[in-house]
């Protein structure tokens, strides 16, 4: 709970809203991996590894999941002007 905030708090981003994401994506599994590949907590998809990271990165990590989510989660809210339904 306490690097959600911290993660969460990094992009400008409501940490609820953060735990209601992991809560649809992976229920709170850290190992989770969905029919299209994407791993971790916030269901985050390795070719983002090359777009914002480092091949080594380490999806199932919670932090870097996180770290990655947050990242990710923030650039849509910002290319959809806040929009939150669209960015989702």
């Amino acid at each position: 709970m306490r690097l959600v905030h911290q993660e969460a708090q990094k992009f400008d981003l409501d940490p609820m809203l953060v735990l209601a994401l992991i809560n649809v994506e992976s229920d709170f599994d850290q190992y989770a991996v969905s029919s299209a590949g994407a791993l971790g907590l916030m269901q985050v998809m390795p070719f983002w590894k090359n777009e914002i990271g480092r091949p080594e990165d380490n999806l199932t990590d919670i932090q870097t999941n996180l770290r990655y989510g947050c990242t990710i989660l923030k650039h849509y809210i910002d290319k959809e002007k806040g929009n939150l339904i669209r960015a989702l």
